[in-house]
């Protein structure tokens, strides 16, 4: 039971970028709240012509005995860390039909403004186009909002009455890690 081995299947198009001792972090439905992590321990040299993957597999402390064998686990493989990534809080975030945008207050009012989204890291999402990295973003009330459309910051020092929308900013993240996608 510790510890536990994690089996799991890539994509072979991430072949190069998968190796022992890279870091695992996923989770289980049975905890949803929680992240769990491992270090690949083995890579099969064979992809498996059938499905174009490659198997590996993760050693997982489970001091705890909180993974039981057989659970289903999704999550990715850090595969490198880049510097000055510009990251965004998942909460500023709007996703319609493929198409992501984000609420940037200038001057008081809201703007919406399209971007291209990265890599995901916890709570935070890479924007690799759209955004600069000094923009106040709008992080709660995004179904309210629309371009135009007049905003207090909690920067402002705005009482906690009225309309006010509390904003995040957006910035640039050192050391964001960049995962392959792999679902496990």
């Amino acid at each position: 039971m510790t510890p536990l081995k994690l089996k799991s299947a890539i994509q072979e198009k991430y072949a190069s970028l998968i190796r022992p001792g890279q870091i695992v972090q996923f989770d289980v439905e049975a905890f949803t709240d929680r992240k769990f992590t491992g270090k690949i321990a083995y890579v099969s040299p064979a992809v498996d012509q059938a499905t174009r993957t490659f198997a590996v597999e993760a050693l997982v402390d489970n001091a705890d005995r909180q993974l039981k064998p057989g659970f289903f686990a999704k999550g990715v493989v850090f595969t490198r860390v880049d510097e000055n990534v510009l990251a965004v809080p998942e909460d500023a975030i709007s996703t319609l039909a493929g198409v992501s945008t984000v609420y940037v207050i200038e001057n008081g009012k809201a703007r919406q403004q399209q971007i291209t989204l990265g890599a995901r890291q916890e709570k935070l999402v890479e924007a690799t186009s759209g955004l600069k990295g000094d923009e106040t973003l709008a992080t709660t009330n995004l179904s309210q909002l629309a371009t135009g459309v007049s905003v207090r910051t909690g920067d402002d020092g705005a009482s906690e009455e009225g309309p006010a929308l509390p904003a995040g900013r957006s910035g640039s993240g050192r050391g964001g890690r960049r995962g392959a996608g792999a679902r496990q």
